[in-house]
């Protein structure tokens, strides 16, 4: 056994990824680092198998096969983790998921308490596309509209008397937020992004994903008995490890 220092380089709370500069000279010249492959290719029904240290027990090996691809588990932004039968135990959050040419082609991150064989992965195509943001700037540059957001509730729409069951109440706004330029304000309620249908917070910031810095969405929201249509320039984001959980 032996311990090996890192500094970090970057992180991110979407994905739930953090880059590592490993410190300790000469002690780490030896070491081979893993290939990364490719997400895309692989395939539902492919072999593979996942490293961690669930509950404590180190260098834990498990075994499965790609179970689903593209699948949204209502986790913050993504919506295209890779679902696994290989078991997924608490503690195995960070670790690889290879395939039989030894390399990793997803990194382990959730399980569903609910149910057995139900393990899921970021697929490593997410993690490469954002590497040079992360050596770069330290964190991923994502597009937002400014805005602390809540999930509508039955309890919130009764208390309220809110005029739909579902979207996302604006509570507060970002300094030079672009949904408040835009013409938003608080007690609105995003009900639609770019014509797709808001039932939760993981909604928008699954659609804000797929947009850049500068693109413009257009955004649906209700005040009181009114329909509003904004169109909002997104501009980029502060750091968001750094954000408070909620804002998108």
């Amino acid at each position: 056994k032996r311990r090996i220092g890192a500094k970090i380089i970057g992180r991110d709370r979407v994905l739930d990824l953090a880059l590592l500069q490993l410190k300790g000279g000469k002690s780490v010249e030896n070491l081979k680092p893993t290939e990364l492959g490719s997400s895309e290719k692989v395939r539902i029904g492919e072999s593979v198998f996942a490293i961690g240290n669930p509950f404590g027990l180190t260098h834990t090996v498990t075994a499965g096969i790609i179970s689903a691809k593209n699948r949204a588990i209502g986790v913050g932004a993504l919506d295209n983790f890779l679902q696994t039968d290989a078991s997924i135990n608490f503690g195995n959050s960070g670790g690889p998921l290879f395939d039989l040419h030894g390399d990793v082609i997803g990194i382990n991150t959730a399980i569903n308490a609910q149910g057995q064989n139900l393990g899921f992965a970021i697929p490593i195509d997410e993690a490469k596309a954002h590497l040079d943001e992360l050596k770069n700037f330290g964190y991923v540059v994502r597009p937002w509209l400014g805005v602390l957001g809540e999930t509508i509730t039955p309890a919130l729409q009764h208390y309220y008397n809110l005029p739909t069951d579902h979207g996302v109440v604006v509570v507060k706004f970002a300094a030079k937020a672009p949904a408040k330029t835009a013409g938003l304000t608080n007690g609105d309620i995003v009900v639609k992004v770019n014509d797709q249908d808001i039932k939760e917070r993981a909604d928008v910031q699954r659609l804000l994903a797929k947009a850049k810095p500068g693109d413009k969405v257009s955004v649906k929201a209700l005040r009181g008995a009114r329909v509003l249509n904004v169109e909002v320039k997104v501009t980029a984001a502060p750091d968001t490890s750094e954000m408070p959980e909620g804002v998108f």
